[in-house]
């Protein structure tokens, strides 16, 4: 059995490329806000927050900018195959990500504990 090789109306893609910078835009203008009103209290927060903070949302927004860039792979598609390669990389690449910020995440806190406890 063949695959059928099925693209949507460029009109289609168009409209969806549109959609996904129009809400990639979005989500980068709530985590400026967000992140600004972290920081405005950062100051009152125990010692070794900011850098926590930081981490986390620099592991926020690249994991956010990955998940973005894979959707708009998607609309470039050419057909199911290509969409189900990309979402294996995407998965694959993801989830090597997500391990290495976790430990590093997890080792600064470790050590953010040892230098108050010290």
């Amino acid at each position: 059995m063949t695959q059928a090789n099925f693209q949507a109306p460029i009109e289609i893609r168009e409209y969806v490329q549109k959609s996904i910078g129009q809400a990639r835009g979005a989500v980068e203008a709530f985590s400026r806000a967000a992140k600004r009103a972290v920081e405005s209290i950062e100051s009152t927060l125990p010692p070794g927050v900011k850098e926590a903070n930081e981490k986390a949302f620099s592991y926020s927004q690249a994991n956010i900018s990955a998940a973005f860039d894979l959707a708009q792979k998607l609309t470039q598609a050419e057909d199911l195959g290509e969409c189900l390669r990309l979402q294996g990389e995407y998965m694959k690449t993801q989830s090597e990500a997500l391990q290495a910020q976790a430990q590093a995440y997890f080792a600064n806190l470790q050590k953010s504990h040892r230098n108050e406890a010290g």
